[in-house]
């Protein structure tokens, strides 16, 4: 056992706590922050240790997208990791935060997420290729749509600017007629867009009188970005005269 004994310089060794982070979150509770910087993520666990080499460091999947920087040591349990400005976002889902109490040697990494700027639309729920049953009057779930960055992560509350997204759905391929429908003779709107509020934006009362069966497309559009969701329409209850 080295432990306890000294070097020739006479500094004492001693045994080093590993940390073990279990959460990192920008309070209250978000698992995310702007690739611009200036967040302070909180990552909690136990083991820290009040040292100046207290170091945070996010990265992804990828690995090249090492982030440094000196944590704030408030607790044995908890510390705060200043975030700078990061080149890029997190690699799809693989966004990660790793503590180190000497510069070299990290503990597993927690899930944090890096977002991007602005880039794009997606459309958050329902899912692609949701099914409905064909009936005289054919309601679609709400439909959440969210600004994102080239990542598809959504920025929610960092998206600060209000998008005018317009609704349209191009086409339906109607496969027992085998033929394109006409989707204005079947497609009921109670508005053709919206705007977003933090990010996001859900069209409602979006109604298909009568579809047949086949498979539609809604898109949405804001400038130059668009998102499309397909939807599949299946036999249902006999129409009534």
């Amino acid at each position: 056992m080295l432990f306890g004994r000294t070097t020739r310089n006479l500094i004492l060794l001693q045994r080093s706590q590993t940390p073990q982070p279990d959460r990192a979150v920008v309070p209250p509770a978000d698992p995310f922050a702007s690739v611009l910087g200036g967040a302070r993520v909180t990552v909690t666990g136990f083991g820290f240790v009040p040292v100046p080499s207290l170091v945070c460091l996010f990265t992804d999947a990828l690995g090249d997208m090492n982030v440094r920087a000196l944590a704030v040591f408030e607790t044995t349990s908890r510390i705060v990791c200043p975030l700078p400005p990061a080149p890029r976002p997190s690699s799809g889902g693989t966004g990660a935060v790793k503590i180190s109490i000497d510069g070299y040697i990290f503990t597993v990494p927690v899930p944090f997420t890096i977002i991007g700027l602005p880039a794009g639309l997606t459309v958050f729920d329902p899912p692609q290729r949701t099914v409905y049953k064909s009936a005289d009057f054919v309601e679609m779930r709400p439909m959440d749509v969210h600004v994102v960055d080239n990542e598809t992560h959504s920025l929610l509350y960092l998206d600060s600017e209000e998008r005018g997204v317009s609704f349209d759905m191009p086409s339906f391929n109607a496969t027992q007629l085998g033929t394109e429908y006409p989707t204005s003779i079947m497609l009921s709107l109670v508005v053709t867009s919206n705007t977003t509020l933090q990010g996001s934006t859900v069209f409602r009362g979006v109604t298909l009188r009568r579809p047949p069966v086949g498979v539609g497309v809604f898109s949405f559009q804001y400038n130059a970005w668009r998102t499309e969701l397909l939807i599949e329409v299946v036999e249902g209850e006999p129409h009534q005269l």
